[in-house]
């Protein structure tokens, strides 16, 4: 979870976004991860083999790999990690090991 809980993105954005009550905190965190992971893939900074390893394991435990973003994006400006237009993120490099990395805002809210 602390992965997840730094990553500027994910968790804390779904249940909010849902009211904290239209998810489970493990729904939001399976959904945050799987959501960071897709955004560090395709910017670029590794994470396909996490990406595709995490994605069946949670699928097997009947968690989400994906939540609707509707609304949870608008949450990331109030980020606590948040600093002017950078969000401090957890990139995951392999698997027990990652570094903390500023990030502009706006490309966090780039969903696929």
């Amino acid at each position: 979870c602390l992965w997840n809980g730094n990553s500027g993105c994910g968790k804390d954005a779904y249940e909010a976004a849902g009211g904290y009550d239209a998810y489970t905190h493990g729904e939001a965190v399976a959904a945050g991860m799987m959501q960071m992971l897709r955004w560090q893939v395709s910017h670029g900074l590794g994470g396909q083999a996490l990406l595709d390893r995490l994605a069946p394991l949670l699928e097997r435990w009947e968690l989400p790999v994906r939540l609707p973003w509707d609304g949870a994006a608008d949450y990331l400006a109030r980020d606590k990690k948040r600093a002017g237009d950078q969000v401090t993120i957890a990139v995951a490099e392999r698997a027990g090991a990652g570094r903390l990395m500023a990030v502009p805002l706006a490309s966090l809210l780039e969903v696929e």
